[in-house]
């Protein structure tokens, strides 16, 4: 079994081995992903008329057309948002434009405004510290980061310690 200080002490090497070599979240992209970037960058708000796809609500729509605030429109649209009993405001005011983990640009839009399914590039509300594990589930916005869908699914499901096998499992096919 690893021990803490074992783990902590691989961590820092690891660390340091990524900024030896140039990598981190913004460096390290996956196929397809500068092309899809500049598709999210690129959306034409649409501000003419109602969609309820898009807009959600006749309220939303007059909201948007007035702030063109894209990310508080997805906070108000989010069942995450409204299942965690959350501040839309609040949530819109901490959504970064890139995943803190991946680096990928964030598509926020619903309807009309999104440009993908893909969750490498959707928007996912994550509990900083797992309800499970003690962490508040509703209304605390101090617990909750936006974070890329794809990255909440992994840590939702995995472990740093299954993410240390898997990388350790791949580089085996450079060690021979």
């Amino acid at each position: 079994m690893v021990t803490k200080a074992q783990y902590v002490n691989f961590m820092l090497a690891f660390t340091k081995l990524a900024e030896e070599h140039g990598l981190n979240a913004v460096s390290l992209k996956v196929k397809g992903q500068l092309a899809q970037e500049n598709i999210i960058k690129s959306v034409e708000l649409k501000l003419d008329m109602f969609n309820e796809s898009t807009h959600g609500t006749i309220n939303n729509f007059h909201e948007f057309k007035h702030k063109r605030n894209l990310k508080l429109l997805w906070a108000r649209m989010s069942s995450a948002v409204k299942q965690y009993e959350l501040d839309p405001e609040e949530v819109a005011n901490i959504a970064p434009n890139n995943c803190p983990v991946t680096g990928a640009v964030l598509d926020y839009g619903y309807g009309l405004h999104q440009t993908t399914d893909n969750p490498y590039f959707r928007p996912g509300i994550d509990h900083i510290l797992a309800v499970g594990n003690g962490g508040n589930r509703l209304g605390d916005i101090s617990n909750i980061q936006i974070v890329s869908q794809h990255f909440n699914t992994i840590k939702n499901y995995g472990t740093e310690i299954d993410a240390l096998k898997w990388l350790m499992f791949e580089s085996k096919k450079y060690n021979g």
